[in-house]
């Protein structure tokens, strides 16, 4: 087991509500993406993810959307690899991720949409649904979508395929 210094994370905790749109990872270079969860402050448990980023400039990292935290609560930010598409590492990846619910279901079955969104929104996870007559397609960020994949698996929808 690391020493808490050397950790590959970086745990954020406050005794006041807090509105955060940047935060500092001392010794991350520029371009690491890095997954921002929220944490159980009393036992370090990763509670869902909250958004990913991209490290800037002097390991600065700024946020598309603020994340409130509120008193006594924590988030913890995991550095991940470099991330493709910051500037002068290559092309950008894409913006949307589509997952769509194959088969047809009865018009009369209900609920079905809603344990999806429900499940992605859980996970912290925003999506653009859009339903015709026999299926129902979902968009979201892509650098957000894989964390709603494994809430889906999780809570036991099966998920066949993700369409970038």
């Amino acid at each position: 087991m690391k020493a808490l210094y050397q950790e590959d994370w970086f745990t954020f905790r406050f005794a006041d509500d807090r509105l955060i749109s940047r935060f500092y990872l001392e010794g991350v270079e520029a371009g690491r993406r890095v997954s921002v969860f929220k944490i159980d402050p009393s036992t370090g448990e990763r509670l869902g993810l909250l958004v990913t980023a991209t490290v800037g400039g002097g390991g600065w990292v700024d946020l598309r959307e603020p994340i409130i935290v509120r008193a006594g609560e924590a988030f913890v930010a995991v550095p991940g690899p470099s991330d493709p598409a910051a500037p002068g590492h290559g092309s950008a990846t894409p913006l949307l991720t589509l997952l769509y619910v194959a088969g047809q279901f009865a018009v009369t079955l209900v609920g079905v949409l809603a344990s999806l969104t429900g499940t992605v929104a859980a996970a912290g996870v925003g999506v653009f649904v859009v339903s015709a007559f026999d299926t129902d397609y979902l968009f979201g960020k892509d650098a957000e979508f894989e964390a709603a994949v494994e809430a889906l698996r999780g809570t036991g929808h099966s998920v066949e395929g993700v369409l970038p």
